[in-house]
C-alpha cells in the first residue's frame, strides 16, 4: 500500500478516459505508481490503417477523430503523471 495520493482532479480525468478499468481506478485510489505505466502504455497506441479505411468507407470520420482525440488526451495525462511525480505534488 502506497502513502502517495493523486490530486482529485487528475483521478477524475483518468477515470473519465477509462470508465470500465476497475484495476486502474483502484490503483489511482491507492496511489500506485502503476498508474503511470498504464497511462504510458495507453498513450503510445494508435489507430490502425484498417480502422481509418473502414471509418472513411462507412462515412464515420467522426469516429476516427474521436479515437485520435482520446489518444491525445491520454498522452497529456501521461505527461501530467510524469510532471506530478517530478514535482513532488504526487506524494
Amino acid at each position: 500500500m502506497s502513502n502517495k495520493t493523486y490530486p482529485d482532479d487528475f483521478k477524475k480525468r483518468v477515470i473519465a478516459e477509462f470508465p470500465n478499468c476497475v484495476g486502474l481506478h483502484k490503483a489511482l485510489e491507492s496511489g500506485s505508481d502503476i498508474v503511470g505505466r498504464y497511462l504510458d502504455d495507453s498513450s503510445t497506441g494508435g489507430i490502425s490503417a484498417e480502422t481509418i479505411i473502414k471509418a472513411f468507407e462507412d462515412n464515420e470520420r467522426e469516429k476516427v477523430l474521436e479515437m485520435a482525440k482520446k489518444i491525445v488526451r491520454i498522452k497529456a495525462l501521461c505527461e501530467e503523471w510524469y510532471a506530478l511525480r517530478r514535482s513532488g505534488v504526487y506524494i
